[in-house]
């Protein structure tokens, strides 16, 4: 079997004998049909009979290399009878011409038929070879529409929220490099890859898709082979490039569903970048604060902040979250009322230096989107910090020139999306801050800076 398949690979070699010897026939041909000139019969009757041998070669090599299996049924079998036409074609021909009697109107329509034949064999092997599309991929699109070239959606067009990975891109891969060989009742290796769940069924050799093991899943296992190997797939054709595979192995990763969509929050940086150069989709990871909606505040409760000096801003003309700042000299409890009214809108507070007290933190419940919190220069305890630590979105809080101790700072640490807080002139130990730097490296505790002292009695030495 190996021998034969090496012979096989001969086939793009002997191919091209034939095509370039008919054609050089046809060409010949037309030369003495338009000059009226009969002397070039001899080497036109050459051409044909060089053609035809080559051609044999060729067929030869070429129902060798179809013992691979590598190629799709159907494809495989219009081009092999195609080939064995054009050999016999070659033959038919190089008798006809040495028929003296044959008119020249017959022998070169006779030659055109041929050499069309040539080149429509040509095109059909390479499909096999280079897909489908290959002829037509980069072709303007009117010419795609004239031939019914399949031009696929435009992603970049869509939500990337409303992308599908299946359907919207693992399909069409599928479709473009397996199913011409992994379809219907003749599906090599007993793969069919028409449809989702026929991914998931036991084939000759192994599952092709095993939810969160790409090491169990044989469909990834081959597309990932060395090319040079002899299982790498698809044997033919346009292998998948580096984005899909990655696409492949992070759809195979995340559990193989058939509705699953990209995660802003666990989609790696390098599959980001792939996903918006190839295919336009922006999966740069958001803020809390733009991937959830909610509905427009209540103007009346809008009025209450402005008539007790809160500044209240949107963040955006199409969100309705709001940042929020006071202007007052001090914060009392009927003020901190009135902001707990709007707390569900507010994911920016800036509260820093208005006498705020543990007491007035006591209404942070209310605030369960707020992302960013600046409270410093306030007389806030560890009672306070308590308060806080329920903010289950903070991802900012400044609590420089509090009284927060090691005690409410541990609180604070182990919210669940912070990643900065600024600690200080607190009561915070430094040797607590060298501990927690090590046990949340996920956090960014800015602990300011001081000048080290500067040691007098050198400075005058070195004068």
């Amino acid at each position: 079997m190996e021998f034969e398949l090496f012979a096989g690979r001969f086939h793009p070699i002997f191919v091209h004998l034939p095509i370039g010897m008919i054609i050089l026939g046809f060409l010949l041909e037309l030369i003495g049909f338009i000059r009226k000139n009969d002397s070039l019969d001899k080497p036109i009757k050459l051409s044909y009979l060089i053609g035809f041998f080559a051609a044999v070669f060729a067929v030869i090599s070429g129902l060798l290399l179809s013992q691979s299996n590598a190629y799709p049924t159907e494809a495989l079998s219009l081009h092999k009878w195609l080939g064995i036409s054009t050999m016999l074609g070659a033959l038919v021909l190089y008798f006809l011409k040495r028929k003296p009697e044959i008119s020249p109107p017959i022998s070169i329509l006779s030659t055109l038929a041929l050499t069309t034949l040539v080149g429509v064999t040509g095109h059909f092997g390479g499909n096999l070879t280079h897909g489908e599309d290959y002829l037509f991929e980069y072709a303007p699109a009117f010419v795609q529409r004239l031939v019914n070239v399949d031009q696929g959606s435009n992603l970049s067009d869509l939500h990337p929220d409303s992308i599908v990975i299946y359907n919207d891109i693992i399909k069409p891969i599928l479709d473009q490099k397996c199913v011409s060989c992994h379809a219907g009742k003749e599906a090599f290796g007993g793969f069919d890859a028409t449809r989702y769940d026929y991914l998931f069924e036991e084939a000759e050799t192994g599952t092709p898709v095993t939810g969160q093991s790409i090491a169990n899943s044989e469909i990834f296992r081959r597309i990932s082979l060395p090319v040079s190997d002899r299982k790498f797939m698809p044997p033919s054709g346009d292998p998948l490039n580096y984005t899909e595979i990655m696409i492949l192995k992070y759809w195979i990763e995340q559990g193989a569903d058939s509705a699953m969509r990209f995660d802003y929050q666990e989609i790696n940086e390098e599959l980001a970048v792939l996903l918006n150069r190839d295919y336009g989709l922006d999966y740069t990871p958001k803020p809390y604060y733009e991937r959830v909606t909610i509905d427009s505040i209540d103007v009346t409760i809008l009025q209450e902040l402005f008539a007790r000096g809160f500044v209240a801003n949107h963040l955006a003309e199409s969100n309705n979250f709001l940042d929020v700042r006071f202007t007052g000299d001090s914060l009392t409890a009927e003020d901190m009322e009135t902001l707990s009214r709007a707390g569900s809108h507010i994911v920016f507070a800036d509260l820093h230096g208005k006498k705020l007290t543990d007491e007035g933190l006591s209404g942070l419940a209310a605030f369960t989107n707020l992302v960013r919190l600046d409270i410093h220069d306030n007389p806030i305890t560890d009672e306070g910090a308590a308060f806080i630590s329920n903010l289950e979105h903070l991802e900012t809080l400044n609590i420089y020139g509090t009284q927060i101790t090691d005690s409410g700072l541990e609180k604070l640490l182990e919210l669940p999306s912070l990643n900065r807080i600024y600690v200080w002139e607190t009561q915070v130990t430094e040797e607590f801050v060298e501990q927690s730097v090590s046990k949340y490296p996920h956090i960014r505790i800015e602990r300011g800076f001081s000048f080290a002292p500067i040691d007098s009695t050198a400075v005058a030495t070195s004068k």
